[in-house]
């Protein structure tokens, strides 16, 4: 466990969305999870914490947010954390998420030590979050083409109009996990559309 390598008391890992860009807390360690807090967060405007981090790809370390800049201040306060540090999770230059760690005593710094510590299981850790990723993609690209396959196979296999619609409608049915389809032929000669 990351946070017990690294003796850190508290850890919050945002991670992007792949399609949207957009971050959310998914791994929470020593923090409770607020509903507000489940929101995702919008690298692209906004001077959060985690936006500033995923946005310029530099950590920040705050040793006591109630002397620190108000956005880093009221992130602090937000999570009840007197000092903190938050680093980029980057895979070949690119933001995949960001790292929060605390520690909840006061008499408990964060020291050079542990974020050169930190730093190394971050980096590896990225690379391990995006191989997953990567092989979940290969996975959905795989039972796509099965799929396709399977049409294709099928539909070579039909004869006749209404009975290639009809296998055409049942399979579009499975493939998108529907209850019902409902396939419409356009009759060219009487200009109107025919149920399938």
């Amino acid at each position: 466990n990351l946070v017990d390598v690294v003796h850190f008391d508290r850890c919050r890992i945002y991670l992007a969305d792949i399609d949207t860009g957009r971050f959310s807390a998914r791994i929470v360690r020593g923090f409770s999870l607020r509903p507000a807090e489940e929101a995702s967060v919008d690298t692209s405007v906004g001077d959060g914490v985690v936006e500033i981090v995923a946005r310029e790809q530099t950590p920040i370390l705050v040793e006591n947010a109630s002397t620190a800049p108000e956005h880093l201040r009221s992130y602090g306060e937000s999570l009840d954390m007197e000092s903190y540090y938050a680093q980029p999770m980057t895979v070949r230059g690119r933001c995949i998420g960001v790292l929060v760690v605390s520690n909840t005593g006061p008499h408990r710094p964060i020291t050079p030590d542990s974020i050169e510590l930190l730093s190394t299981f971050v980096h590896q850790a990225g690379i391990a979050i995006e191989n997953a990723r990567f092989y979940a993609s290969q996975e959905r690209r795989y039972a796509e083409l099965t799929t396709l396959y399977e049409v294709s196979r099928t539909l070579a296999a039909t004869s006749g109009v209404q009975t290639a619609a009809a296998t055409v409608n049942d399979l579009a049915t499975k493939i998108t996990d529907s209850d019902a389809g409902l396939l419409l032929l356009f009759d060219g000669e009487e200009e109107d559309c025919l149920s399938a």
